[in-house]
């Protein structure tokens, strides 16, 4: 009898477990974060300290300055040490922490929002679109000329909106099809 009760209670427990790793301990959907929050400051404590902790083993255990008294010792490694901090604040603060690229899109994302959700009106044509608005606007009055301008140093800007315009006016009746 004890066999057979053990053959069920390990059955049971196999069973049991199975459901608890394919139900209960599912891996955790993925969230999207700004940064990557504290541990940024761990990084940067240990990075701190390796200079420090470096900067000590060059000056006191290595060949090269074994010729030196402690006081020199010390001070070769404040000036070592500050100097190396001095390079790493001056690399973390003159130095971008994102590619220019994305920089691009960030600044095209907030464009299209602030144009989509926040219904801020365009600025008047300038130089640098290049006459844009001239290019985009229709010689009959009764149409509304569509504003396409996504960004005005965009390279394919105008090559766009002449495809946008042109199916713009194909997918309108009664558009004159020869001001195209």
């Amino acid at each position: 009898l004890a066999p057979l009760l053990a053959m069920i209670n390990n059955y049971v427990e196999l069973r049991v477990d199975a459901w608890k790793l394919c139900q209960q301990c599912k891996r955790v959907e993925p969230v999207a974060a700004e940064t990557i929050g504290t541990w940024e400051y761990v990084i940067e404590l240990m990075s701190l300290i390796s200079v420090q902790t470096n900067a000590l083993l060059i000056c006191f255990t290595g060949l090269f300055f074994n010729q030196l008294a402690i006081v020199h010792r010390l001070a070769l490694f404040l000036l070592f040490e500050h100097l190396i901090l001095g390079l790493k604040l001056f690399l973390n603060e003159y130095t971008s922490s994102t590619d220019p690229h994305v920089d691009m899109q960030l600044q095209r994302q907030a464009f299209l929002y602030s144009k989509i959700f926040l219904n801020i009106p365009d600025e008047p044509d300038t130089a640098a679109t290049g006459g844009l608005r001239k290019i985009l606007s229709f010689d009959t009055p009764e149409i509304m000329s569509p504003d396409f301008t996504v960004h005005a140093y965009d390279d394919n800007l105008k090559r766009e909106a002449d495809e946008m315009r042109r199916a713009f006016i194909v997918a309108t009746p009664g558009v004159d099809r020869g001001v195209v």
